[in-house]
C-alpha cells in the first residue's frame, strides 16, 4: 500500500481493494459463480488489477528505487510478496485464458485443450490465495486505519493520532 494524500484517495484505494478481494473470493469458487461468470469475471479482473497497480505505482516505484538502500524488513517483505503475487497472478490469468471454454470461444478465439494449462491454473490459483493472504496481513494496519478514517464510528474511543501516524509503510 501507499500513504494517502487525501481522504478521497484513501477511500478509493480501500473500496478498490475491497472489490478486488471480493472478486478474488468469487473467482476462487467456480461452483459459486458457474464457469461462464468465472471466465468473464476473470477477464474483467484484469482491468481492475491494472487499475490497482496504477494507483499504487508511486509505492511500487519508490520501493523499487530504494530496494538497496534503507528499506525496513517489512517493506522489503511486502515488496517481495507483491512481486511474487504479480507473477503468480499473471500465470493465473494467462492459464485461465488458455483454458477458456466459454468467454474466448464466444468471441471467436480457440482455447487450448492441453491439460498442463489446467494444472498451472489450479496451482497458481492456490498460490495466489496464499500470497493475497500474506499481502492483506502485511497491509492490515493500513486497511484498519483507512477504514477508521472513512468510518469514524469504527474508531475506538481512546484512539489518538498515533493510529493515523501508523498508516504509511514506506519509510523516508
Amino acid at each position: 500500500m501507499t500513504s494517502s494524500k487525501s481522504p478521497a484517495r484513501t477511500k478509493l484505494f480501500l473500496l478498490l481493494d475491497i472489490g478486488i478481494t471480493l472478486a478474488m473470493l468469487a473467482l476462487l469458487s467456480v461452483a459459486l459463480t458457474g464457469l461462464a461468470l468465472h471466465e468473464w469475471l476473470g477477464i474483467a479482473f484484469i482491468a481492475v488489477l491494472v487499475l490497482h497497480l496504477l494507483l499504487h505505482w508511486q509505492w511500487i516505484a519508490g520501493a523499487t528505487l530504494r530496494w538497496l538502500r534503507s528499506l525496513s524488513w517489512k517493506v522489503r517483505l511486502t515488496y517481495l510478496v507483491d512481486v511474487v503475487l504479480f507473477i503468480t497472478m499473471t500465470l493465473v490469468i494467462f492459464s485461465g485464458l488458455m483454458i477458456s471454454e466459454i468467454a474466448l470461444p464466444m468471441i471467436g478465439l480457440v482455447s487450448s485443450r492441453n491439460f498442463a494449462w489446467r494444472a498451472i491454473h489450479s496451482a497458481s490459483s492456490n498460490g495466489v490465495l496464499v500470497l493475497v493472504s500474506l499481502h492483506l496481513a502485511l497491509n492490515w494496519r493500513w486497511i484498519v486505519a483507512a477504514a477508521q478514517r472513512m468510518l469514524p464510528r469504527l474508531r475506538p474511543a481512546n484512539t489518538t493520532s498515533a493510529i493515523l501516524d501508523s498508516t504509511t509503510q514506506v519509510e523516508a
